[in-house]
């Protein structure tokens, strides 16, 4: 870079400082995808309103799409990535997502793990390991900084002791997240776990049982927080002040979509764009939609698939 041109950047980088501007140079920004609800199965014949028998070729299909997309940091798959919690179907889903072009990271669901049976917590952190170089975890809940501005936390919200569709975020883990969000207070907090945060309708046999405990938690700090979900395979964002809570749908039933998520964080302001992703699949769409239950609130509103929201960074 010349004198001149240094010069130059200086003094509009100052000017924008001083006038309270703010270029898109100056912001941070953020895309990621969220996948949930894969159900990956090695079953050959399709049983209920799940298309099992399919799961690959609705995984397949969404690989390629986020592939074809730009600029993609990371790829998170928010539970119940198998159907079956088998070390086969979790070997067998990993040559899927190994083919993604960017990194990918995981939270647990009630499918992907047994209180009884091989497919414990611990052996599959271990499988974890052993297929995802980005991962480097002693545990399934663990944080890492995407960008500079960005704080990714990644909760288990998945009960120890029984197989049950209620979920719990541990005391360990609720400690974990105020020690970290103390750590953030300049950052955009992203959260991922298979239990939303707002259930998008009320199943209390499927709901994070403390879940008014963990919302106090984030209730005390003000920076943007997002909790991103999947589990009840909803189509819905709710907000309550500077917290989203954000229920994608699943990849197995209909609408078979996902979500892709741009975030500038702003010196002001945090600006969330939000886009919905069907699988290109339409035949198999269609199957699903026919024998889907509650068609309109799977899909949720407009402003659930696709849509802006601005959090401003001085008000609750």
């Amino acid at each position: 870079m010349n004198k001149f041109l240094k010069k130059f950047f200086i003094f509009v980088l100052f000017f924008c400082l001083f006038f309270g501007l703010e270029p898109e140079v100056l912001a941070a920004k953020l895309k990621f995808v969220q996948i949930s609800d894969v159900h990956f199965s090695t079953v050959r014949e399709d049983t209920s309103y799940k298309l099992l028998a399919r799961s690959r070729e609705l995984l397949e299909d969404a690989v390629k799409q986020i592939n074809e997309m730009k600029n993609v940091d990371f790829v998170m798959f928010t539970g119940d990535l198998i159907d079956q919690p088998n070390v086969e179907s979790f070997e067998e889903v990993m040559s899927y997502v190994n083919k993604l072009n960017a990194p990918w990271y995981f939270t647990l669901g009630n499918h992907d793990t047994t209180d009884k049976g091989e497919m414990t917590k611990s052996k599959i952190i271990s499988l974890l390991l052993a297929n995802n170089p980005n991962l480097n975890i002693n545990s399934l809940y663990y944080s890492f900084t995407p960008k500079k501005g960005f704080k990714v936390i990644v909760l288990d919200s998945v009960i120890d002791e029984k197989s049950v569709s209620t979920g719990v975020l541990t005391q360990d883990q609720l400690k974990f997240v105020d020690f970290t969000l103390k750590k953030s207070k300049k950052d955009v907090v992203l959260i991922f776990m298979h239990h939303p945060l707002f259930q998008p309708f009320r199943v209390d046999n499927h709901k994070l049982t403390n879940d008014k405990e963990f919302y106090a938690l984030l209730e005390k700090y003000n920076m943007p927080i997002a909790v991103f979900s999947g589990h009840y395979h909803m189509t819905k964002i709710i907000r309550h002040g500077n917290i989203l809570s954000v229920s994608t749908p699943a990849l197995i039933t209909y609408p078979n979509a996902f979500r892709a998520v741009i975030i500038s964080n702003n010196r002001k302001e945090a600006v969330f764009n939000f886009l919905f992703y069907e699988t290109g699949l339409k035949e198999l769409q269609k199957k699903t939609k026919f024998i889907a239950y509650q068609k309109d609130r799977l899909t949720g509103k407009p402003n659930d698939r696709t849509c802006t929201i601005v959090i401003d960074k001085k008000r609750k």
